[in-house]
């Protein structure tokens, strides 16, 4: 007879192995397949100057020609339009 503790290391190790397997076949293609986290956000990037984003405000300097302050940081004024990374399908309702 099978003792107590190695059935529960097996179910154990089974399940972290369906972990895994789940990870690779159905989590890791969509983390692939939506792209880095800044390209799929909703809102403006800020207008990078160098390595970094332009401040704005009342203490700091107005932004430059083509860019405005939105939320402290400079933004262009004319924002791209967004992407449909994974469309959903529309199917007609049934009557």
């Amino acid at each position: 007879m099978v003792s107590t503790k190695l059935q529960l290391g097996s179910i154990a190790l089974i399940a972290v192995i369906l972990l895994i397997i789940d990870r690779y076949t159905r989590i890791q293609p969509l983390l692939d397949f939506r792209g880095a986290p800044l390209e799929i956000e909703g809102f403006q990037m800020p207008v990078m100057f160098g390595n970094r984003a332009r401040a704005c405000g009342q203490e700091f300097e107005p932004c430059p020609e083509g860019t405005k302050c939105g939320n402290g940081l400079c933004i262009n004024t004319d924002p791209k339009p967004l992407e449909e990374k994974m469309p959903i399908p529309v199917l007609p309702a049934r009557i």
